[in-house]
């Protein structure tokens, strides 16, 4: 039905002088199919203008904005802001004027100016709030949101790596504790720093016997095993454990515990990093189903106040440990991906998890620390990015926009001005907790700005020349570390793409001033995922959707092409070898006694 606030006919029936039953499009016009000349002249019905006092809210809270942008600039940089007042009212003032007075056919002065300076596709993919659905020539569906990289190119399936599996049904037996230890070690190293619930219970795991009579055990067991034996020199162990793992799933999930649900949420994980994207998104609905079926989502129910529920929250570290971790997961794969989280940001009553250990000294103290921060600012991400690209917001005016990103920039400063000491970084910051969690922070800065591209283009751009310059600054930095390899947690990629995808709409502005610092950033995100694809697939993967992006927006980069011909040789090598391990019986049993002699040399 019509609004009952308009009083005034269509352009098309005012010219027939019929009589407009208000609807849009009107009967009129769906009768004669002239639905597209539907229009209505809001600009002549001055009744609704003149007293629509959210119209006037939104011009006054805007010319706030651009008031306190205008200070900001002229403030810390005058040079800067004279020319780029300067440059900004020559090409305004070169924008031809259309006679045509219809807001929804102009596009406002600004988008109008950033369209003249950037790729139009780079624009529109960037900030676009759409969902895409694939189906290959299997008929298999994918479906990719707004948030993710991945949703604007369609990847190459001739590079994918199809013989990560053993096709001989294998059996792990015997591991010594030499053994298991020295894999406990690598996990502690590559996983646990930075999902703090593993760290917690790995002395108790190094105890358990391998194979365990409890399922729940020897599934948590294998998923560990899985992780950690991609970073050894024997990587196809992984699928060993992980082909256990996948055949105990089933059985362990009928008892579910804190045990079952971590290996869920370590296997989930791994997947993700191989590019297993299916494999991985089941695994992490079931730990987030699962999750809230142990009620780790709410305070506990038996409690009769806030302060009883906060201190039997604290009594079980392991437990909020656990279900944070899994939070952290479903965002990190949600945004990957481009989907809908599991576990919704308003269901989620149980407190954020609080550093117990105090000895700084002890090495858990910076894992527990950055763990505690890194949780919140992916919550943080999580529930400022879903309300602007939620379907709501698609209606919202701009005013409204632009409340729910100041909200969501607002969070994001209180939570990295509230960061202890030792958890800011400077000139000789080398810990790897420490940078990745400054480099979610700037990724999630620049993903928190992006759909406001059209309305405040200047703005965004130079938050993007701010927040790329100190990302790949860490980036370099995490290249250079030593053991670099454990320093790359399975979600690095995803960081280093999005910055790359920045960095690539950057590249296609024709402001030739930004393009020499881009491509040298360009440079390092490349070096840095040749290095993440030798331990993840996905770095390989990532490169892959790079190139694909910079043909959609007519870039040519020297340095990504010579990085897709090294993923093609790389593939190639992979696929023309195959799974020998060694130390297979006629009862196709790998003993691990006799394995780990070969490992220990090898390591």
């Amino acid at each position: 039905m019509a609004p009952e606030s308009r009083s005034i006919a269509c352009t098309f029936c005012r010219k027939r002088k019929r009589k407009c039953d208000g609807d849009s499009p009107c009967g009129i016009c769906r009768k004669y199919n002239k639905n597209g000349d539907c229009e209505y002249p809001t600009d002549k019905d001055r009744r609704k203008w003149k007293y629509d006092s959210t119209y006037v809210d939104y011009l006054e809270l805007k010319c706030d904005l651009m008031q306190q942008f205008a200070n900001e600039l002229i403030r810390s940089d005058p040079e800067k802001a004279q020319l780029i007042n300067t440059d900004f009212l020559e090409k305004l003032n070169s924008i031809p004027r259309k006679p045509n007075t219809n807001s929804s056919n102009n596009n406002s002065s600004a988008e109008l100016l950033l369209r003249d300076l950037a790729d139009e596709n780079a624009i529109d993919e960037l900030v676009s709030t759409t969902w895409k659905v694939r189906q290959d020539e299997n008929g298999y569906t994918e479906f990719y949101g707004p948030i993710s990289g991945r949703q604007q190119v369609i990847e190459n399936e001739d590079y994918e790596f199809k013989n990560l599996r053993p096709n001989t049904n294998l059996d792990f037996v015997q591991i010594s504790l030499e053994f298991k230890t020295k894999l406990i070690e690598i996990f502690k190293k590559s996983f646990a720093q930075f999902f703090y619930t593993s760290w917690l219970n790995l002395d108790e795991v190094i105890e358990w016997e391998y194979p365990s009579n409890d399922v729940s055990k020897q599934f948590l067991q294998c998923a560990i095993f899985t992780y950690s034996s991609l970073f050894t020199s024997h990587k196809d162990l992984s699928f060993i454990f992980l082909q256990e793992a996948e055949m105990l799933c089933l059985k362990a999930t009928r008892n579910i515990n804190d045990y079952v649900l971590q290996g869920l949420l370590i296997l989930s994980c791994f997947e993700l990093g191989m590019s297993l994207d299916s494999n991985s998104w089941v695994l992490n609905a079931m730990s987030s189903s699962f999750t809230q079926f142990l009620r780790l989502h709410l305070k506990d129910p038996s409690a009769t106040t806030p302060e009883e529920s906060q201190a039997l929250v604290s009594l079980s570290p392991v437990k909020c440990a656990l279900f944070w971790s899994v939070i952290l997961q479903d965002r990190i794969i949600t945004s990957v991906l481009g989907r809908g989280v599991r576990i919704q940001y308003f269901r989620i009553k149980t407190p954020f998890y609080t550093p117990k250990t105090m000895d700084k000294s002890s090495p858990s103290y910076i894992a527990e620390l950055s763990f505690t921060y890194h949780t919140q600012l992916w919550y943080i991400h999580d529930r400022s990015i879903g309300q602007i690209y939620s379907f709501k917001a698609e209606f919202l005016h701009n005013s409204h926009k632009s409340v729910l990103m100041n909200q969501g920039i607002d969070s994001l400063e209180s939570l990295k001005k509230s960061f202890p000491k030792v958890l800011e970084m400077n000139e000789d910051t080398m810990d790897s907790r420490i940078l990745i969690l400054h480099l979610s922070y700037s990724i999630s800065y620049l993903l928190l700005h992006r759909a406001y591209l059209n309305q405040i283009p200047l703005k965004v751009i130079t938050i993007t020349l701010e927040h790329c310059e100190i990302a790949s600054s860490i980036i370099k930095r995490l290249t250079l570390l030593e053991s670099n390899e454990y320093n790359y947690p399975y979600f690095l990629s995803y960081l280093i793409l999005t910055c790359a995808t920045f960095d690539l709409f950057l590249l296609s502005n024709k402001d030739l001033s930004l393009k020499s610092k881009s491509l040298s950033r360009i440079s390092i995100y490349i070096d840095s995922l040749l290095k993440f694809g030798k331990i993840w697939r996905r770095g390989f993967k990532d490169i892959q959707v790079l190139y694909e992006l910079s043909k959609r927006w007519n870039l040519n980069i020297p340095q990504l092409n010579d990085a897709l011909i090294i993923v093609e040789n790389s593939y190639n090598n992979h696929i023309d070898q195959s799974f020998d391990y060694g130390y297979v019986n006629e009862d196709s049993t790998i003993h691990a006694d006799n394995f780990y002699n070969q490992f220990k040399a090898d390591m």
